[in-house]
């Protein structure tokens, strides 16, 4: 593998994430099965997925058309890779990867998939929406010139925000149609969050690309995608909202008063409520105009509001928004300022 920054500026206008710093360009398929043999026998991973061009006699003649470029980022559980490959190449999985669920869509060019049933198979190109687990001897093509974007999301989390949306456990296997067009409602929000997702990772210093908020990102998509794509549970996400109660909109309050300095999450605040996620979601709206986590970040607020002018020995205003989990100084001065009139460093000269 090598870094060719020739090869790669004209993919930036393709996808922001070849803006990113974090782009690559391999030389064929046969050439990641040469990485994957090393890392096997490295002790790194073993050897789970055969790659092979599509065209095995135009590689032969002319092996330089063969190159892929790809470019990759990490946020929270979340992989996101965009690839530019101008010959078809073909993936056959020999080990699964039974953790994850891939989520990818194409600009231009067309996806083939095979060996995962025969109401999972398909040929698809622009505008669809594919949403896959790995299976053993399945075979995904892509075809020549072809631009896509995938998103590798942990089957885990999937579950754990299933199961508080629907309120009960994901016992039975949680299975997904295979497509969904992206060029309507509700696929179309989906394909709006997957790009607002590929723009903030292409920016090195976006706050929300780092970090615990970069975890918000892949619950974000989790979410459209259970709400936009058929799938199993479907049917219970449908069920009306549960009726809300204003006692348990005062204890997730007092819950997140008590415990505003930990990294809490909207199921750990239900849970404490003693309701569903969506119970208490309806609580909020119905009963404080908002939501939990609205709510959260003002009390955060008042909090570290308390804190400055207590003049607390030794604590920076660094140490006060890091300890009210505003990892982010900058949005956290605006912030603060929208709330109570000015920045945190007057609030401190004041005493």
């Amino acid at each position: 593998m090598s870094e060719t920054d020739g090869i790669l500026a004209p993919l930036r206008a393709q996808s922001p994430l070849f803006r990113s710093g974090r782009a690559m360009t391999i030389e064929s398929a046969y050439h990641i099965n040469d990485a994957l043999t090393q890392s096997e026998s490295s002790g790194a991973g073993g050897y789970a997925r055969r790659f092979e061009p599509i065209d095995r006699r135009g590689y032969q003649a002319d092996p330089e058309d063969f190159k892929i470029s790809f470019a990759a980022c990490q946020a929270g559980g979340m992989r996101v890779a965009a690839n530019v490959v101008k010959r078809g190449l073909a993936m056959v999985v020999k080990v699964p990867d039974e953790s994850i669920y891939t989520f990818g869509f194409r600009r231009q060019g067309s996806l083939s998939v095979r060996g995962t049933g025969p109401s999972n198979e398909g040929d698809w190109g622009p505008g669809i929406g594919v949403l896959y687990q790995e299976r053993q001897g399945m075979r995904v093509a892509i075809s020549d010139d072809h631009l896509g974007l995938a998103f590798d999301l942990s089957r885990a989390r999937i579950a754990a925000i299933l199961s508080a949306l629907i309120e009960r456990p994901v016992v039975a296997p949680l299975d997904f149609d295979a497509t969904f067009s992206l060029t309507s409602e509700p696929g179309a929000s989906v394909a709006r969050v997957a790009e607002f997702i590929e723009q903030e990772l292409s920016i090195p210093d976006s706050f929300l690309a780092r970090g615990e908020i970069a975890s918000k990102l892949d619950d974000l998509l989790i979410r459209s995608l259970l709400n936009a794509q058929r799938h199993s549970y479907s049917h219970l996400l449908e069920l009306p909202s549960p009726a809300a109660s204003p006692s348990n909109v005062r204890r997730a309050e007092a819950f997140m008063r008590a415990h505003a300095h930990l990294p809490l999450t909207i199921e750990m605040i239900a849970t404490e409520a003693g309701c569903s996620v969506r119970a208490l979601q309806a609580a909020f709206q119905k009963f404080r105009d908002g939501t939990p986590l609205r709510t959260l970040r003002k009390i955060r607020l008042e909090l570290a509001h308390n804190d400055i002018r207590r003049q607390e020995a030794g604590a920076s205003l660094l140490d006060v928004a890091m300890k009210y989990q505003f990892s982010n100084p900058g949005r956290f001065a605006k912030l603060y300022r929208q709330t109570y009139g000015l920045l945190p460093s007057a609030t401190r000269r004041r005493g």
